[in-house]
């Protein structure tokens, strides 16, 4: 996380290879920083009304197909998303000199985003009866469905960045810093969908692995249970430029640029759908009960027989990052510093499966206000950007979303030349990250 003064704060450490790598050059000692994120979960349902809005597309399509005889009892859903325990970030700075100009190296590590999330529901229940014309006579069908999903979803991203800043006089740095991000994700989800049909006063079960019906030795099957699994990993390079200028003894400005990013992800997935033949499936399928029941497939011998469809693909999915140009302005005492920052941005905060499909933010520009009382301090900022929908996908997108920040924090000092650092930012949901700053 860039400190409140952005690319012009002060009380420098190695961290700032990350946001201003032209800080290096102002180390006075060896430098190391470790940040350390403990434990976050959040019940998704106390963000999002996950319950409410599966309810109202399950009455949409219970409507769509005018299905008065469908009774459905819908699901209980936990969806817990979190964030692992983990050393968040570390960084090194070694000063030194060169030809009496102060020169600074550096090495970070950063993992931005470590989540996990579980989602289990139970309790979708679907019943249906109709009649139908089969093989000359007209007949009954009931059918009741039971569905119990589980799904696990984790995607991490980390940063390794390597530096390097150094004097051109005695008020100005400049300084370069090369990033590698990389992202890597994992989907696994599981239906475990069970089922009864009843026929002439007769009533089978799906999922029998002794029904004698099924002629299980030639590839028969009366499975419904559904699967579904993804994975992909991608890497990219950026460069971050940044350069502190001194105006005066207490007055200090500085700006920083990066670069706009695209991460390619190479990654494939896996679907098992296990569908019952005479169940139309097709978009458009009928406007009530008896349309979705194509009489032509139905096997009286074998009312349970079930297919199976597997599909593979590979898919290179694609995020961009958006590039930035940052401005910030210090002033600052022996214990105050006073800072304002203001964030330009190039490109977009976007994910995109196809080349017309991405979803996200086009980041304009922000800007924040800081407050450092040497134990304390607190920032105010904001971004605002428009959202960015995929082409033909309907309603206006929206137009300067902004994103705000409130970072609280203080610093103990602990020994000579150590000091923790505890600080809670609400991005929107709160985050509490500590550190530890050790120079020598």
């Amino acid at each position: 996380m860039a400190p409140l003064g952005g690319p012009a704060a002060s009380r420098v450490d190695a961290s700032c290879i990350g946001w201003n790598p032209a800080g290096l050059s102002a180390l006075n000692r060896r430098s190391v920083v470790l940040d350390w994120v403990p434990g976050l979960v959040q019940n998704a349902q106390s963000l999002l009304d996950l319950s409410g809005t599966l309810n109202e597309q399950l009455d949409a399509v219970i409507d769509d197909y005018g299905a008065p005889s469908a009774a459905v009892h819908y699901p209980e859903l936990a969806a817990n998303v979190g964030f692992h325990p983990l050393v968040s970030g570390f960084a090194v700075g070694l000063p030194f000199q060169v030809s009496g100009r102060k020169v600074g190296v550096g090495l970070g590590y950063r993992q931005p985003f470590a989540m996990s999330g579980a989602l289990l529901g139970s309790g979708f229940e679907v019943a249906l009866d109709s009649e139908q014309e089969v093989q000359g006579e007209r007949r009954r069908i009931r059918m009741r469905t039971w569905l119990d999903v589980n799904a696990d979803l984790e995607i991490k991203a980390h940063e390794l960045y390597v530096g390097l800043g150094a004097q051109l006089g005695r008020a100005t740095s400049i300084g370069v810093a090369l990033r590698r991000l990389v992202l890597r994700g994992r989907c696994n989800a599981y239906a475990a969908v069970e089922g009864i049909v009843e026929m002439s006063g007769g009533e089978y079960a799906f999922n029998d692995p002794y029904d004698p019906r099924i002629d299980f030795a030639r590839g028969e099957q009366n499975r419904l249970h559904q699967s579904f699994f993804a994975e992909y990993a991608g890497e990219a390079w950026g460069v971050r430029l940044g350069v502190l200028h001194r105006l005066g003894e207490h007055l200090h400005v500085g700006a920083a640029a990066s670069l706009p990013a695209r991460l390619r992800l190479g990654g494939r997935d896996s679907t098992v759908n296990n569908r019952i033949p005479f169940i139309r499936v097709e978009e458009g399928a009928g406007g009530d009960v008896e349309d979705l029941i194509d009489a032509t497939k139905i096997d009286l011998a074998k009312l349970t027989l079930t297919e199976r469809l597997a599909s593979h693909n590979v898919f290179m999915p694609e995020l961009r990052l958006p590039g930035s140009l940052q401005l910030g302005i210090l002033w600052e005492s022996a214990t105050v510093a006073l800072s304002a920052h203001l964030a330009l941005y190039a490109g977009q905060f976007s994910l995109a499966l196809q080349r017309r499909e991405a979803r996200g933010l086009r980041l304009r520009y922000g800007g924040g206000l800081g407050l450092d009382l040497r134990y304390f301090f607190v920032g105010l900022s904001s971004d605002l950007g428009d959202e960015v929908r995929p082409r033909g996908n309907g309603g206006t997108p929206l137009r300067n979303v902004p994103l705000p920040r409130i970072n609280l924090g203080g610093r103990v000092p602990m020994a000579s030349g150590l000091w923790l650092t505890g600080l809670v930012g609400v991005e929107p949901t709160p985050l509490l990250r500590l550190s530890a700053q050790y120079e020598f």
